[in-house]
C-alpha cells in the first residue's frame, strides 16, 4: 500500500500547479468600479490593464480576495476614458500571463455618473519598434531615456487579444528578436527594464505574412512564446493545462508502474530469504505426539495390557481417562488424547520408558504399527544401537 499512497500524494502534487485559471469582468464602464472574478490560480495576484498606446497598469490584488480557489475582486475606479480600447490580464505565483488575456474590450459610459482622471501615466522611459511586424522576421527595438534611463536587460511584453501572451528577454545588446508570430496575429508591445520600469505600450501591430517558416517549428518547443492568436483566454490556457497534465500523468504512471514493480520484488525476495520454521524433534511427547489407532491395535494393546498386569480389574482402552487398578493397588496412568480440537503433527515419536516413567513398577509395551503406518526402515536399529528404544 505505500507505493500506491505515495503515487496518489505525488499525483496531487503534481497536479496542484497546473489547475485551471480563468477570469472573467463585468461591465467596463468609464471611472465606474470593475469586477473581477477568477478561479484556480496561486496566490498572490496581479491585475494587468493594458491599453495600446497608453501606459500598462500593474495592480496588486489583495489575499483577502481569494479563498478555496475562487477569486473576487472589485477596482474601485476604471480610469479610462469612454470607448478606450484595452486588454485585460492576470499574473499569480507562476508568472506573467498565467491567467491568460482578454479580448480587445472597449470602455463603455459611465453608469454612476462618477468623474475620474482617464488621461494616461507618463512612462518611465520610451522606446520605438523600428520595423514592420512580419512573420518570422527580426523586429529591431530602441530605447530612449525618459524620466528614468532604462537598465539592462529589459523584457518585451507581447500582448495578444485572445490569445497566449508571452515574454521575450532581449539581449543586452538589444539585438533583433525574431517574430515568432503567424501572420494575421495582432499584438501590442510593452516593454519593462531590469527594475520593472514601465516603458509603455505601442499600438496594436497585424503580423505580415512571409514564406519564412522555420521560427514557427522551433518556437513549438519554446515555452515563451505562442504564434497563434486566434483562441480565447480560457482555450489557451487549457490547451496549455491539457499538455502539462498529460506529460505530467504519463511520467506520474511510469514511475508508480516501476514504484509497485520494485515494492512487489522486494516482498518476493524477503519472502524468499526468509527462514522456513521447523518441527523439534527433541520435545516434549505430550507436544509431538500423535493419535493414530486402529482398532485392532487398540484391543490388542488393551488385551496385552490386562494379561502383563498381574490381575487389573479391567481392560484400559486408548482414549480413556480412567486408571486402572490392579488387586495388589497398583495403579498405572494411560495416555490420553488431545481434545478435538488439537490437530495431531504428522510426525509420531516413541520414547523409552526411562525417560519418562516416574514409577518403578510401569509396565512397557513395545511400539504397535499398522499396514499403513510401517516403521522406517533402519531407524529402529539406529535407535538401538545408540541404547534407545525409539523410532
Amino acid at each position: 500500500m505505500a507505493p500506491v499512497l505515495l503515487c496518489i500524494l505525488w499525483l496531487v502534487h503534481i497536479l496542484s500547479p497546473v489547475s485551471g485559471f480563468t477570469f472573467s469582468i463585468g461591465q467596463a464602464g468609464e471611472c465606474d468600479p470593475l469586477s473581477l472574478l477568477w478561479s484556480g490560480g496561486i496566490s498572490p495576484f496581479q491585475l494587468l490593464i493594458i491599453p495600446p498606446g497608453g501606459t500598462m497598469a500593474n495592480i496588486s490584488i489583495p489575499a483577502s480576495a481569494y479563498n478555496n480557489g475562487q477569486g473576487s475582486y472589485t477596482l474601485p475606479q476604471l480610469k479610462l476614458r469612454e470607448e478606450q480600447q484595452f486588454m485585460l490580464s492576470m499574473s499569480d505565483a507562476t508568472g506573467i500571463f498565467a491567467g491568460g488575456t482578454s479580448s480587445l474590450l472597449s470602455v463603455g459610459a459611465s453608469q454612476g455618473g462618477q468623474k475620474c482622471n482617464t488621461s494616461f501615466p507618463n512612462p518611465d522611459f520610451t522606446f520605438s519598434l523600428d520595423s514592420s511586424l512580419a512573420q518570422c522576421s527580426p523586429f529591431p527595438v530602441t530605447l530612449y531615456s525618459g524620466p528614468v534611463t532604462p537598465v539592462l536587460p529589459v523584457r518585451l511584453l507581447v500582448n495578444i487579444p485572445q490569445g497566449h501572451s508571452f515574454v521575450v528577454s532581449l539581449p543586452l545588446d538589444l539585438s533583433s528578436w525574431i517574430a515568432n508570430l503567424t501572420a494575421g496575429t495582432a499584438a501590442a508591445f510593452t516593454v519593462i527594464d531590469a527594475r520593472s520600469k514601465n516603458g509603455g505600450t505601442e499600438m496594436l501591430r497585424v503580423t505580415e505574412a512571409t514564406n519564412n517558416t522555420s521560427c514557427l517549428v522551433s518556437s513549438a518547443t519554446t515555452a515563451s512564446a505562442s504564434p497563434t492568436g486566434t483562441t480565447t483566454p480560457q482555450q489557451t490556457h487549457k490547451d496549455t493545462t491539457a499538455l502539462a497534465v498529460g506529460i505530467s500523468i504519463g511520467g506520474f504512471g511510469l514511475l508508480c508502474i516501476a514504484l509497485i514493480f520494485f515494492w512487489y520484488y522486494r516482498r518476493r525476495q524477503l519472502h524468499a530469504l526468509r527462514p522456513r520454521s521447523f518441527l523439534d524433534l527433541s520435545g516434549a511427547p505430550a507436544d509431538a505426539a500423535s493419535s493414530y489407532y486402529t482398532n485392532a491395535p487398540s484391543k490388542m494393546r488393551a488385551r496385552q495390557m490386562s494379561e502383563s498386569s498381574g490381575g487389573l480389574s479391567r481392560p484400559i482402552r486408548p482414549g480413556s481417562a480412567r486408571t486402572a487398578e490392579s488387586q495388589g493397588a497398583t495403579s498405572v496412568s494411560v495416555y490420553t488424547p488431545r481434545t478435538a480440537g488439537h490437530h495431531p503433527s504428522d510426525i509420531v515419536i516413541h520414547r523409552d520408558i526411562t525417560e519418562t516413567a516416574t514409577s518403578p513398577q510401569a509396565i512397557e509395551f513395545p511400539p504397535e504399527y499398522s499396514a499403513s503406518f510401517p516403521p522406517i526402515p533402519g531407524a529402529l536399529l539406529r535407535d538401538l544401537t545408540n541404547g534407545q528404544h525409539r523410532v
